[in-house]
């Protein structure tokens, strides 16, 4: 049996272990089951790319919010271990690409120049491989910022330090296979978004103010993490997101 299987199999089987354990009040075999599975899961050699594949990473979550106490703390204690593995290997390079194998800095493109001659004949397409610098993260990643640039204004400093935490607090709520969230930068993203909103809206004052206010709000509530992970990654641009309205912005729970 192949690593990938072994790991779904004990997943698989920790998963209804959980499930008959909160079924039943007693629950006693159904719980060590499950404990025993997650235990075994703990000494399997696992890495980036076999949670990306296996997905399993992510579907573990749903047991850290199992009824019984234990189930909780074994299944978080798990996915602890596997988010340093998987923040080792980033920090050693080694993160798998979507195409499999690692990621690189460089990659290999083919363009097609076209090259215009005389007007009596045709255009000559001429085909050649180059490889180019391609930033394989997009923007907020590029390089990463030690500190939040003041920009001498209170209020907009304290409302880039506000985007910056609640920002940041996406790389812990993501799950341990999101290699794309945690790959950008909090402080470069909050900066952004607090720059397009002074843009767009000027100082939180007067009328602006509530729109601040319901902006800041969203980006903050602990139920709202989908939000502040598609504004990291990107998927919701600043200029979209100042113009939400606050239903669009609410969590669904």
């Amino acid at each position: 049996m192949g690593e990938e299987d072994e790991l779904v199999e004990l997943f698989e089987k920790a998963r209804k272990a959980a499930e008959k354990a909160s079924k039943d009040v007693a629950g006693g075999a159904d719980e060590a089951r499950c404990l025993d599975a997650i235990r075994a899961m703990h000494v399997l050699p696992v890495t980036t790319s076999l949670l990306m594949s296996t997905k399993v990473g992510k579907q573990l979550r749903s047991l850290t919010k199992h009824s019984r106490p234990q189930i909780q703390r074994a299944s978080m204690d798990l996915l602890d271990i596997w988010k340093k593995t998987v923040a080792v290997e980033a920090k050693n390079g080694c993160m798998p690409s979507s195409e499999g194998g690692t990621s690189k800095s460089t990659s290999e493109v083919k363009v097609e120049k076209v090259i215009h001659v005389k007007p009596q004949t045709k255009l000559q397409v001429v085909s050649r491989q180059i490889v180019e610098k391609v930033n394989p993260i997009p923007a907020y990643t590029s390089v990463k910022l030690s500190s939040i640039p003041k920009t001498n204004e209170s209020t907009r400093d304290k409302i880039r330090e506000l985007l910056a935490e609640a920002l940041g607090r996406v790389s812990s709520e993501a799950d341990v296979d999101d290699l794309k969230a945690r790959s950008y930068d909090p402080v470069r993203a909050a900066v952004t978004v607090e720059t397009v909103m002074f843009e767009k809206l000027g100082l939180s004052r007067g009328v602006n103010k509530l729109k601040y206010r319901s902006i800041m709000f969203n980006m903050k509530d602990s139920n709202n993490p989908d939000l502040r992970r598609r504004v990291l990654v990107g998927e919701v641009r600043p200029e979209q997101l100042v113009n939400m309205t606050p239903e669009e912005m609410a969590s669904d729970e």
